[in-house]
């Protein structure tokens, strides 16, 4: 492991990841910095509702930025409130990066 990168090898499952300016994807950031490979989850209908600036596209450039730091980078619209959605989302996360 490189010291530098002491989060090399890792996976970072980050939640609330709809908004550029959100802690959520400053979280990605810093992840990736530090060589962890991030699979980040966005609600759109949450962010509508609570956020007054269109932020459609964000997920999609958080995961571009995330990328420039040599990490695999993996996204998921989700709602969390819906149960049995966390089970699918890992099922998915266990399929898409299965090792």
């Amino acid at each position: 492991m490189d010291s530098t990168k002491p989060l090399q090898g890792r996976i970072a499952l980050v939640t609330g990841v709809g908004r550029r300016a959100g802690i959520g994807a400053a979280i990605c950031r810093e992840i990736a910095k530090n060589g962890g490979d991030v699979f980040l989850t966005y609600w759109h209908q949450y962010d509508k509702e609570t956020h007054s600036a269109n932020s459609e596209d964000d997920p999609a450039a958080v995961a571009a930025e995330v990328c420039q730091f040599g990490v695999r980078v993996g996204s998921v619209e989700i709602d969390l409130s819906v149960p049995d959605s966390a089970r699918n989302f890992f099922k998915r996360l266990r399929m898409s990066w299965a090792r």
